[in-house]
């Protein structure tokens, strides 16, 4: 084997391993069960801070249906085609101490089910919050990137109190913009909204068919060496 078409071999297979490698960061969702563990992991974070109500209120009620209210530099938002429930900011310590901070909460939906949609003004590759349900019911966590769908799971709630937030989830994924939580509980709140800026590296990630025509091209490389070299030797 002469020492080009060695390297040819070696370039081709060191490209695939790393398209391959990027490929696979890019198209996968990851979730976070701490905040330490979601900020180890992502870069430029950003909070979208709740503000508690105007004046001396310990409430602000938007109405039912489709709601929205804006904080820092993203929309909160209830959506009337999924539940026709009613939007809230709660102030921290309205109810019993909680919550300890303020809340968008959407509720006591008598169709559909309770949900709040976080529009960014950008596209970001993470996102964080804490949110709790009163029954403990599991929420479902869905990004899109426009009106395309990216991913969605679901998790599990604590519940026990009308206004708590006691739980976290973090996630990274593929650049999105916007978030739907949705559950069929009777109360949905969220407070601590943080979220990250894209990964510069997975800027230049290739599409799937792309990868497809640049493997292509390298096992034509390393077939041209081959056949080059059995010339040679005749």
């Amino acid at each position: 084997m002469t020492k080009s078409f060695r390297s040819s071999i070696v370039v081709c297979i060191t490209m695939a391993v790393t398209l391959f490698a990027a490929g696979s960061l890019n198209a996968s969702l990851m979730t976070f069960n701490t905040y330490s563990s979601w900020n180890s992991q992502v870069t430029g974070v950003s909070t979208e801070d709740i503000t508690n109500p105007p004046g001396n209120s310990t409430y602000q009620y938007f109405g039912k249906g489709t709601q929205s209210v804006d904080f820092g530099n993203a929309t909160f938002s209830q959506n009337g085609a999924l539940g026709n429930g009613f939007f809230y900011v709660i102030g921290s310590g309205f109810s019993a101490g909680l919550p300890t901070a303020p809340i968008i909460s959407s509720q006591r939906e008598t169709t559909g089910v309770a949900n709040i949609q976080i529009k960014f003004d950008f596209l970001v590759s993470g996102f964080a919050l804490n949110y709790g349900t009163k029954n403990g019911s599991n929420v479902s966590f869905q990004l899109f990137n426009g009106a395309t769908s990216i991913d969605t799971f679901t998790k599990s709630s604590t519940g026990g109190n009308a206004y708590n937030t006691a739980d976290f989830v973090g996630a990274t994924d593929t650049t999105f913009n916007t978030v739907l939580i949705k559950t069929t509980d009777q109360f949905l709140n969220i407070n601590n909204v943080a979220d990250s800026s894209p990964f510069t590296s997975f800027a230049s990630v290739p599409e799937p068919s792309t990868f497809a025509m640049l493997s292509l091209g390298g096992l034509g490389m390393i077939v041209h060496a081959f056949r080059r070299r059995k010339l040679l030797n005749n």
